[in-house]
């Protein structure tokens, strides 16, 4: 259903971008389903959970993350700006805001 624009005209684009947004999410939810199911993935995200100390484990996940999200581009790479972004975000998070090199 169209909404009122700002000069009072019917437009459709908020409510199409809302879809795709959803869309690219559930696209990207599936991918990643898919990709954690890779033996090397599962291999790499064992030593990052068995990792002892918290610099192993940092250098150990962001190993982890990065064929992840490598795998991920592999499989659809329709969607490189989705998983760069969350590729970004997850690496801040690991490294309290520093990207990755």
């Amino acid at each position: 259903m169209p909404t009122p624009g700002p000069n009072g005209e019917h437009t459709t684009a908020p409510i199409a971008n809302i879809e795709n947004q959803t869309q690219e999410r559930a696209r990207y939810r599936e991918i990643k389903a898919v990709a954690l199911d890779d033996k090397e993935i599962k291999s790499l995200k064992e030593k990052a959970d068995a990792a002892t100390s918290d610099e192993d484990q940092r250098a150990a996940s962001k190993a982890y993350y990065k064929a992840l999200f490598n795998k991920m581009r592999t499989l659809d790479g329709s969607l490189s700006d989705y998983i760069d972004h969350m590729e970004k975000a997850t690496y801040r998070r690991l490294d309290g805001g520093n990207s990755p090199q």
